[in-house]
């Protein structure tokens, strides 16, 4: 008996169908990983938030500070050596957490990973075996999780008046301390999201930089304080990667170039234009870059300097209704 194959046409018809199924589902399971890694991000987010409310309940429900000590001595010294400057090693919250977190991939984002190596151990000192100058140290693990607190807010930084005639004033920052009950809106008031270190100049020239989203961030700056800022008598600290905008949310960093250039400074917004948001109550939530700028003119704006000659800011606060950044109302007068 004759056995009946495929013809060529048959089989090229059955190919065809394979790709373009393979064309419409490969896009679905990529937003399916894609989502996957954000879910996992947010709850990565959340455990920030709880071991903030558990740091709280074991210190009188004070937020842990942004930095607990001069900024000048995040040095990767070994518990209990005195830095260069002969005063022990200040920690940002990153290590100032890290008996409530346990696991060192927690300050990770899955969606990005660790590829640098900053988490691949527990912060190494200078004379640690494997010590590496750019990697697991512990001034880079203060320095650089993949999710930022909202600490012009919760844990603003502030130079003591004494220091302000001192060459490098910035040096002796360190965190101001809030508690919990201060806030007058606790499961509005954002407290960490997802951070990148934002657009970094390539050289001394450079104002536009390059996006770096490899590594985060340990502040993420609410949108529209740089002016309030950089105009206030009180010495207080905005960070910002010296590039145009990036001490604030921006709608059009780079306006010679077409089309929006948004810049929302160490917040990544790497989830399909959002970030994942905790709030102060522990509860996290999906945000858009339009929802976590709610309250200001952010998608109008371009860079500001403030009256500083330093082009890092943009937006501006114009309802404190809407605004989710705020611990009180008429925080810094704005």
């Amino acid at each position: 008996m004759k056995r009946k194959a495929f013809t060529l046409i048959e089989l090229l018809v059955v190919i065809a169908i394979i790709a373009i199924l393979a064309a419409i589902l490969f896009p679905v399971f990529a937003q399916a990983k894609k989502a996957a890694k954000k879910a996992a991000s947010a709850q990565n987010n959340r455990q920030m938030a709880l071991a903030g409310i558990m740091y709280g309940g074991d210190y009188d429900d004070t937020i842990c500070v942004m930095i607990n000590g001069a900024y000048r001595n995040l040095k990767n010294v070994r518990d209990g050596s005195l830095t260069s400057y002969g005063e022990g090693r200040t920690d940002g919250w990153p290590l100032l957490y890290a008996p409530y977190i346990k696991s060192r991939g927690l300050y990770v984002d899955p969606g990005r990973g660790d590829t640098n190596g900053l988490w691949a151990s527990p912060a190494l000192a200078t004379n640690d075996p494997g010590f590496i100058l750019t990697k697991n140290t512990y001034r880079i693990q203060s320095r650089n999780p993949m999710y930022g607190v909202n600490y012009l807010y919760i844990s603003p930084l502030l130079i003591p008046l004494s220091k302000m005639s001192d060459a490098t004033p910035t040096d002796f920052m360190q965190g101001e301390s809030h508690t919990f009950t201060e806030a007058d809106d606790p499961s509005g008031t954002i407290f960490f999201t997802e951070s990148q270190r934002g657009y970094v100049p390539t050289n001394g020239t450079d104002n536009l930089g390059v996006l770096d989203t490899t590594r985060g961030f340990f502040g993420v700056n609410g949108p529209g304080l740089w002016e309030v800022l950089v105009s206030s008598t009180v010495p207080y600290v905005i960070f910002w990667a010296g590039t145009y905008g990036s001490g604030d949310f921006v709608g059009d960093r780079d306006v010679a170039t077409v089309g929006r250039q948004k810049g929302t400074n160490f917040v990544y917004i790497g989830y399909n234009d959002g970030a994942n948001a905790t709030f102060l109550d522990g509860h996290v939530k999906y945000l858009k870059d339009s929802a976590l700028a709610a309250g200001t003119d952010y998608l109008t704006t371009t860079p500001q300097d403030g009256g500083s000659g330093y082009f890092g800011g943009g937006a501006n606060i114009i309802d404190k209704i809407h605004y989710q950044w705020n611990l009180i109302d008429n925080y810094y007068g704005a």
